[in-house]
């Protein structure tokens, strides 16, 4: 009849090759496998681990943000005066104030998306050069870019801690290094 018998199935389980329905005897294609993003050095697999790890730094998205900011100010001050509602808030009270919340609620949201996009390889490109093009709206210098890369690595080594291994920092660096240099393209294009 049209069904495998035991032994086919056995077999073709055995050889990790599927049939098809009937028994013409041909295999099922695979099913595609994920496209290497032209954008990022990193493979398909580095990519999913990399999103399965973010996984951990999206349940701490603000506490993760402002580590960055809180690092980023602490180095650079002269950053502070760029932006309209943070700049007079005095400093004991600005990483619990809600204008600072706020933003950094939304550069992390945004970079939560960035990463849960990455297998749209354009559309997620183009969506991060813009991103990188809004921080002209608020004339501050686009050595931001570079002087973040610090403030995001540490942040993120804090918040994951022993899930943060030389290889989940490897792929992280690699992200990051791509993100901060297509932002910074943005903002120059």
């Amino acid at each position: 009849m049209g069904c495998a018998s035991s032994n086919e199935a056995k077999e073709a389980k055995g050889n990790g090759v599927s049939k098809p329905a009937g028994d013409n005897g041909e295999a099922a294609p695979d099913p595609a496998a994920p496209k290497q993003n032209p954008y990022l050095s990193l493979t398909p697999k580095d990519v999913f681990s990399l999103k399965m790890s973010w996984k951990g730094v999206r349940r701490c998205l603000e506490e993760t943000g402002t580590s960055i900011f809180k690092l980023l100010f602490d180095a650079h001050p002269e950053y502070l005066t760029h932006y309209e509602k943070l700049k007079d808030i005095p400093k004991d009270r600005l990483y619990s104030s809600t204008p600072f919340l706020d933003y950094v609620n939304g550069v992390m949201e945004t970079m939560d998306t960035h990463v849960t996009e990455l297998d749209d390889a354009e559309k997620t490109h183009q969506n991060i050069k813009r991103h990188g093009k809004d921080f002209k709206k608020i004339d501050i210098a686009d050595t931001i870019f570079k002087d973040l890369r610090e403030p995001i690595l540490k942040s993120l080594e804090q918040i994951l801690g022993d899930r943060y291994t030389d290889r989940m920092r490897n792929i992280y660096e690699i992200f990051i290094d791509y993100y901060l240099k297509t932002m910074t393209d943005g903002y120059n294009s």
